[in-house]
Parts: C-alpha cells; sequence; structure tokens
C-alpha cells in the first residue's frame, strides 16, 4: 500500500480508503451487504493495508457492522472517519438543540464503533449557515478539548460550498471531502488553497455510483447523456490496455493534493483488485492528461443529487 502524510498532523493514511455506504443501504448500482460480507471485506482491507474506513450515521447500520467487526478484531487500527447526523435547516438558530444534536451523534457514533474517540468526524452537508455559527465552532472545539474527536472535515459537493472554508481556515477543518472523478473534476482549482491551508483532501465518487465503469446498456436513459463521454473513455482504455474501472481509480490517486480516495467495495476480490491497480500507476501518468479531456460539464449528469433514477 502507498501512504501519504497529512500536512500538520502525525497521520500516514492510505491511498485507497473504503468508502462504507454499501453496509448500510443500497447505493447506486450496489445492493447493501450483510455482515459477514462486510466482515470479508473489512478483514481484506486490513490485510492490504488500507487504513481509512469513511462511514456515517445517515448509512443505515453501516457504523454498527464496524463496531461488530471492531469489537471482535481488537487489533483492526483502522482510521475511522465517521459524519454526524445530518443538521437540521435553521438549527443553527437554536443553540441548545444545536449543542444535543451535535453531542448525541458523537456519542451514538462512538458507541455503534465502539470508539473512546473519533478520529475523524466530518459535517455530512453542505457547510451552509454553519460557517458562520460560532456555537457550532464552538462545540467542535469543545469535542476536540475533550478528546470525544480527533480531527474535524467537511464533506462538500459543489466548489461554492468552500468558500467558507477558505475563508474561516482557524475554524477547525482538517480535512474536506469532495467528489473528484474522470468527469467531474472541478475541484481542482481549490486544490491549491487546501494545500495552502494544510488540509487533507479525502475524495470520494470515483465510480460516480458505478456510471463510469458500467456497461452502455445498463446506463439509465436519464444519464443517457453520459454516452458519449463513456464511449470516449472505452475507447482509451482499450489503446492503453486498462480497464475502465483502473483509470477511473488510477485518476484520482493520483491527483496532487488528495491524500485519499474513497472507494465503495463489497467483496474481499474487490477490494484485492483495486489494491493491485496501484500497482500501474507509473504506466497510467503519461495518459492522464488525455482523461482530463473527457470532463463533463454539465452537473445534471455529475451530480447524483440531481438524479431521480428509480
Amino acid at each position: 500500500m502507498i501512504y501519504q502524510h497529512v500536512p500538520l498532523t502525525d497521520i500516514r493514511i492510505s491511498i485507497i480508503g473504503l468508502g462504507t455506504v454499501q453496509f448500510g443501504m443500497d447505493y447506486g448500482l450496489t445492493k447493501r451487504i450483510s455482515q459477514d460480507e462486510a466482515d470479508a471485506v473489512l478483514e481484506a482491507s486490513l490485510a492490504e493495508g488500507i487504513n481509512l474506513i469513511d462511514t456515517a450515521r445517515g448509512y443505515g447500520d453501516s457504523e454498527n457492522k464496524i463496531g461488530n467487526f471492531k469489537r471482535r478484531h481488537q487489533d483492526a487500527d483502522f482510521l475511522v472517519a465517521t459524519k454526524l447526523e445530518v443538521i437540521p435547516k435553521g438549527m443553527e438558530q437554536e443553540p441548545d438543540k444545536l449543542k444535543k444534536w451535535i453531542w448525541k451523534s458523537i456519542e451514538k457514533s462512538m458507541e455503534s464503533l465502539d470508539l473512546n474517540c473519533i478520529p475523524i468526524l466530518q459535517l455530512h452537508q453542505s457547510i451552509g449557515s454553519l460557517a458562520d455559527s460560532d456555537i457550532f465552532w464552538e462545540e467542535i472545539h469543545r469535542a476536540k478539548n475533550m478528546g470525544r474527536i480527533r480531527f474535524f472535515g467537511v464533506s462538500v459537493y459543489e466548489p461554492r460550498e468552500v468558500e467558507g472554508i477558505i475563508k474561516n481556515p482557524g475554524k477547525e477543518v482538517d480535512f474536506i471531502q469532495i467528489p473528484y472523478n474522470i468527469f467531474d473534476n472541478s475541484f481542482d482549482l481549490f486544490l491549491p488553497a487546501f494545500r495552502k491551508l494544510n488540509i487533507g483532501v479525502i475524495s470520494r465518487s470515483v465510480f460516480l455510483k458505478g456510471m463510469i465503469p458500467a456497461a452502455m446498456d445498463q446506463l439509465p436513459d436519464e444519464l443517457g447523456g453520459m454516452l458519449d463521454y463513456k464511449k470516449s473513455l472505452e475507447r482509451l482504455a482499450l489503446k492503453r490496455g486498462f480497464s475502465i474501472s483502473e483509470m477511473a481509480l488510477l485518476f484520482a490517486v493520483t491527483c496532487d493534493g488528495i491524500h485519499s480516495t474513497l472507494i465503495g467495495m463489497k467483496s474481499r476480490a474487490e477490494v484485492v483488485d483495486n489494491v493491485n491497480a496501484l500497482k500501474r500507476i507509473h504506466e497510467f501518468h503519461p495518459i492522464r492528461k488525455e482523461l482530463e479531456d473527457i470532463r463533463i460539464e454539465d452537473s445534471n449528469l455529475t451530480d447524483p443529487r440531481k438524479w431521480t433514477l428509480s
């Protein structure tokens, strides 16, 4: 496994992290997996040197599955990143409710994950008006001081959502999680700013809910606008001797400024395959520029929140 050092921390983070939404719920073309299947994925991740696991209060029983595994594997020294339960809109105007919400979510996550301290706690939504809430940041700071969380991060969806983070770098933000893939690399412009602020960067959506490597006949009619881009990607993959999945993964992990890339994996074989893809990094570097030309500008195609798939 390849590791990167996260600025201003003692963390060495694997460049592949395990995304676990599929542990607790259906996600795109991937169906929810069982505890036994989750155990197999976690065991394989340990064996292959993957040390970052990303989950959330909102991912069904994902936290519980991870906690169940940890109770049976006391040597499983994962860097667990979870997310606050989504804070209702407007709650920043009700300080007492906001405080209770934050602490209830933290306590539930610690219990479910079998942790005394959450390595990375993240905000599971656009930062929005919370960026200006002194109460919110005071509680995050207090949680750090009390040893309930070690680092804090924000998960964002669109480049415009990072403005508050860049303008207010002193407000406890240690990590930012961004969508990043062949079709959508709109955060490239912000990576130098994150580097300057010593913010660790975690990417997700490397396969865009499975749509990037999906067969052409699996593409929903609603996403028909992807077809030409997928054809270009397929031609390049054939020309260069890579699978589309390999190219999608390597595109993200070779991005200068991203410390770890989350991948949702549902079997031991998928873990091994993705780790093996890293062996081709040096072959991949010369063709990365060609992939940058396949970028899709239409956010209706690249932002899963805008999809209305059945």
